[in-house]
């Protein structure tokens, strides 16, 4: 098996044992794992003390994992017993030289006119191993693959999903018996001992459709169900890829037909198309007719772009030029006037004469995807190659966002300039200036929004600043467990027997009871069930369903109850107001007396009316992604929202979309949570005009990408999706540091939470950021 050769690397580990290791920093004067590549087989050694061993492994760019498979070792060839902080060297291993040695033979071997069959048998498998660096754009197969379909695991079953009890959270290499030769998974082990996820990172490659049967053999669960393992095809119906000649000299093109066996792809003329690769340059001296000078041979670098039935070349690359032997009568003829009739539909007919079009390419339908106008050189697009070789060209960044270590190449800012924020800065100057005004900054989204530290953040610095808190603002309804428990410290809200939780996030749409803006609602039938709120503000507001159910509510341990509250059964928004209070802290108390239906509440709201300050509205629900959002903000955002009234709001988004792979069954991918922090901010707009939207891209996590894309491809998605609507953007992924570095920093919540939420400090952080950036509160000192 050829590995993947890497210069100048060698790594720490604080790794213990004989299993995998994890990856640390580079050892000084080292190149570390960014130079590595994410499911590539390496050769590696390692010395530690007087024990010794090499071989080869699979580097998991995800957890940071290099699974070792030793060659020999000082333990009779047995993973060795490695200690902390030992070195692990990527260097050539003597099979990987005989590799070397085995390319020259070939090479010379190719120039032969006669070989026998052992020498073709060696010249295919150095095809084999060039075969990954072909650059066409369809992947390349060994010999095998010529007669079946390449086959690895597509699928793995949810069925193991949410199961087992016990384990400790986690990522973890999946256990593999059998199946598709390199098939690797790993799982994810949740706060809650169960599996919370897993995925696919290497299909493996067979010819057989065996399945693979896996096992969880770290993280200590028990009683969880194992997923089924499905092998399909690797190359989709009507996708093409290469495939070794049996004579090792070309790569030929096969295509997914629908059936299990390959067909031919061929060109106009009915042969099958093939490439001729870099081990066969010395013999194809031999193929170039008199018509050729033989000083296009190597070292010159002759391709050939065409070949005859014959074995004639009439046209070829000499050097990355463009040459031939010569025009024939066609093109004379296409050139003295008669280009309209070769130039077809594809190219506009403005292209004809007087404009001198000639075609450079024509394919197998006809098209002229690329030409020369007027002597300039012209086409129907430019292919990511030749955009990568421009934006280097000038200096341009790859992506819409520049290396942290290289601001200046940057095209977009971390953050949009805030000029929608109009309404919330001038409610800050005239709360400066010692005018009344309250401005309402609402935090939508996942638990970014929903727990303490960030919103905390921003109420401490307003604070500092000299401005006051009016209130808690909306309150929600999810009973605390430990994790979820994020009322403001001043508030108390706890429950009788006899209500439950409608989350859509964990229940799905909310059809039947419907919810408030964070996607919460809490239901009970009867008349004994009981809710205590205790919360600072004059005025409080009660948010409910319009049901035929019943409720009555007093304050401060009044014996004097209200008069029912009762729906009409609309399923409408209802809202009680209750006024007048005195400031500081009151008690709401409601009962379920005299009720014959069903009780539904979604929330509630508390300020104080005497204050001229900022309230922050908490209104995030954990575990949310994109695709939840898509189920309620079109109903039930905007009632609540005109009530409420906002001047900013504050998305945070993308840690639940990027590491799960689905969502309530849609797929979640940097389009959909686009779309639906779309639908979010159009939503409030439409509630609260005036109001500036802020989308934010969170800093890097510690979680696997389970959706397939990395937190960078959601960034840009968000950022385009803002300047589209012409709303705010601010950019985490790029303005903090990696997440073990930032962790190291304090910036995290400890324990397994840290791994996707910032702590009290890392909130005061990105708090301070969102609104000294945005809202930008200066104030004069007093």
């Amino acid at each position: 098996m050829a590995s993947t050769l890497v210069d100048l690397v060698k790594i720490s580990s604080a790794s213990t044992g004989t299993g995998a290791i994890s990856l640390g920093p580079a050892v000084q004067g080292y190149r570390g794992i960014e130079a590595l590549t994410n499911g590539e087989v390496y050769s590696y050694s390692i010395q530690d003390g007087s024990a010794w061993e090499f071989g080869r492994g699979t580097f998991l760019s995800d957890s940071s994992q290099f699974i070792r498979t030793p060659i020999d070792s000082s333990d009779g060839g047995a993973a060795i017993n490695i200690k902390a902080n030992s070195q692990i060297s990527f260097v050539a291993l003597s099979e990987d030289l005989d590799a070397v040695q085995l390319s020259n033979n070939a090479l010379a071997a190719a120039s032969q006119t006669q070989v026998d069959a052992a020498q073709v048998a060696q010249d295919r498998e150095v095809v084999e191993a060039a075969a990954a660096n072909v650059t066409s754009g369809e992947p390349a197969y060994p010999n095998a693959y010529a007669t079946t379909l390449p086959l690895g695991v597509t699928y793995l079953s949810d069925d193991g999903l949410g199961s087992g009890t016990g384990g400790t959270p986690g990522t973890y290499e999946g256990g593999v018996s059998g199946g598709p030769s390199g098939f690797a998974w790993t799982y994810d082990i949740g706060d809650d001992g169960s599996i919370a996820d897993y995925r696919i990172t290497n299909r493996g490659l067979s010819t057989s459709s065996t399945a693979p049967t896996l096992s969880y053999p770290s993280g200590s669960i028990t009683g969880a169900t194992v997923p089924t393992a499905s092998v399909g095809s690797r190359v989709g119906e009507g996708d093409r890829y290469w495939a070794v000649s049996d004579d090792g000299a070309t790569l030929d093109m096969w295509t997914n037909d629908g059936t299990s066996t390959p067909a031919a792809v061929l060109d106009p003329n009915g042969d099958q198309i093939k490439l001729y690769v870099a081990s066969g340059l010395d013999g194809l001296a031999s193929l170039f007719t008199a018509s050729i000078d033989a000083s296009f041979s190597p070292p010159n670098y002759a391709v050939p772009l065409v070949i005859d039935a014959d074995g004639n070349i009439p046209i070829w690359l000499l050097k990355g030029l463009l040459d031939g032997t010569g025009i024939g009568p066609n093109i004379r003829g296409i050139i003295a006037g008669d280009i309209a009739g070769a130039v077809d539909g594809s190219i506009d007919r403005s292209f004809a004469p007087p404009n001198y079009v000639v075609p450079l390419v024509i394919d197998a339908d006809g098209n002229i995807p690329v030409w020369l106008l007027n002597g300039n050189l012209d086409a129907t697009g430019i292919g990511p190659q030749m955009i990568s070789v421009i934006k280097s060209e000038l200096k341009v960044a790859p992506e819409d966002f520049a290396l942290r270590n290289s601001p200046t190449t940057a095209t977009a800012p971390v953050v949009t300039d805030g000029r929608t924020l109009w309404k919330a800065r001038g409610k800050l100057a005239t709360l400066a200036n010692g005018g009344t005004a309250l401005l309402s900054i609402v935090l939508t989204g996942n638990s970014w929004s929903e727990q303490l530290p960030i919103a905390t953040g921003m109420r401490t610095y307003l604070e500092r600043l000299g401005y006051t808190c009016a209130g808690p603002g909306w309150i929600y309804v999810r009973p605390g467990d430990g994790i979820d428990d994020n009322q403001w410290p001043e508030v108390n809200l706890s429950f009788s027997a006899g209500w439950s939780l409608w989350d859509v996030v964990d229940a799905g749409p909310p059809d039947t009871y419907g919810c408030g803006p964070d996607g919460h609602a809490l239901w009970a039938t009867g008349t004994t069930a009981t809710l205590d709120l205790t919360a600072e503000g004059t005025d409080f507001r009660i948010f409910y369903r319009k049901t035929l159910g019943a409720f009555v509510w007093s304050t401060d341990g009044g014996i004097t109850w209200s008069d029912p509250v009762t729906g009409d059964g609309s399923g409408d928004l209802g809202i009680v107001h209750i006024e007048g209070l005195g400031s500081g802290q009151h008690t709401l108390k409601i009962a379920l007396t005299g009720n014959t239906d069903t009780v539904v509440l979604y929330g509630f709201h508390a300020i104080d009316t005497t204050v001229s300050g900022f309230v922050i509205n908490k209104m995030g629900n954990g575990g949310a992604a994109g695709n939840d959002y898509l189920l309620w903000a079109d109903d039930y955002i905007q009632p609540c929202a005109a009530e409420i009234g906002a001047d900013v709001i504050i998305d945070n988004t993308v840690a639940n979309d990027f590491r799960l792979a689905t969502s309530n069954g849609v797929a979640n991918t940097p389009d959909t949570c686009a779309a639906a922090a779309d639908a979010v901010a159009s939503n409030w707009q439409a509630a609260c005009p005036g109001a500036a939207v802020i989308t934010v891209c969170p800093s890097l996590l510690n979680a696997a990408a389970g959706s397939g894309y990395e937190i960078p491809a959601y960034r840009d998605a968000l950022y385009k999706a803002c300047i589209t609507y012409g709303r705010e953007f601010a950019n985490l992924c790029d303005t903090w540091g990696g997440w073990a570095d930032e962790n190291a920093n304090g910036q995290y919540a400890a324990g397994a939470l840290g791994n996707l939420h910032p702590g009290d400090i890392g909130g005061y952080r990105i708090g301070r950021f969102l609104i000294s950036t945005f809202p930008n509160p200066e104030r004069l000192s007093a």
